[in-house]
């Protein structure tokens, strides 16, 4: 059976019924990941992240006529952003991290014997989790990229003009560079 779009599972959804509840299943299922990773880059914390992404699902849920088409992936980070906003002026209860708690992880000066008996791509995992944690704006910006999203679509995830995002995106790309070329002299030479 082919997979349905995001388009086709809106309408389900918006019709009701059965059809309308595996829609939604299908739509919690395809972005889960994506949308908890990035609700952790906003720095919500673990404990609430599954809430969240619930409750952005709900939402999505009890108005799909308010999709206008395009990214379902795009409004759902929205969705998300926002239902998590609301949750800490309500309740001030997510938590961010402390950049001061991640200055020795991210440090420029992490020798690479530190990190030797390590393969290659588990140093570009360590170097892209602490470019994460200590720039989680230009994570988010990037992995939305990486997710598909158009560069109007990240602007108003962002809250950025089109200008400012491709601006934003291609510092972003530089800092990350700065991290990744730790890992150079672990490049198996199958990677050249």
């Amino acid at each position: 059976m082919k997979e349905k779009n995001d388009e086709q599972l809106m309408r389900e959804i918006a019709k009701g019924g059965k059809k309308a509840d595996l829609a939604c299943q299908e739509i919690y299922l395809r972005y889960a990941t994506k949308i908890k990773s990035y609700l952790l880059g906003m720095g919500v914390s673990q404990d609430l992240v599954a809430d969240i992404f619930h409750d952005a699902c709900m939402k999505l849920m009890e108005s799909p006529n308010k999709f206008k088409g395009g990214s379902v992936l795009a409004w759902l980070y929205t969705i998300a952003g926002n239902t998590a906003r609301d949750m800490w002026r309500k309740t001030n209860r997510i938590t961010t991290k402390d950049p001061d708690d991640f200055a020795d992880l991210a440090s420029p000066s992490t020798p690479l014997d530190e990190i030797t008996t390590e393969d290659f791509d588990e140093c570009i995992e360590l170097q892209w989790t602490r470019f994460r944690e200590k720039f989680p704006n230009a994570y988010l910006a990037i992995d939305l990229q990486l997710d598909g999203l158009k560069i109007n679509e990240i602007s108003s995830l962002i809250g950025r003009t089109s200008t400012a995002t491709k601006e934003f995106l291609s510092q972003a790309r530089e800092k990350l560079q700065s991290f990744l070329q730790r890992c150079d002299e672990l490049r198996p030479n199958s990677y050249v």
